[in-house]
């Protein structure tokens, strides 16, 4: 799984990090692997997801902050 968990945050949207992402080995040879994840998350939330921060690109975990409708 993800091993996900929600982050404290200031202005009151949802932020979700994952440190073991299920996509990461394909998600760095298919960058758009992460484009579908993102499509599939706001797609189930009604929501606006930013992906602050990517495992596949360098980053430690993965964020993602929801925010609105799409």
């Amino acid at each position: 799984g993800y091993n996900a968990r929600s982050v404290a945050v200031t202005d009151k949207a949802p932020v979700i990090e994952a440190d073991n992402c299920v996509f990461h080995e394909l998600a760095v040879k298919n960058p758009e692997i992460c484009d579908f994840d993102l499509a599939m998350m706001g797609t189930f939330t009604d929501s606006k997801v930013d992906h602050q921060e990517c495992m596949a690109r360098g980053g430690n975990v993965c964020r993602f902050k929801f925010t609105g409708k799409k």
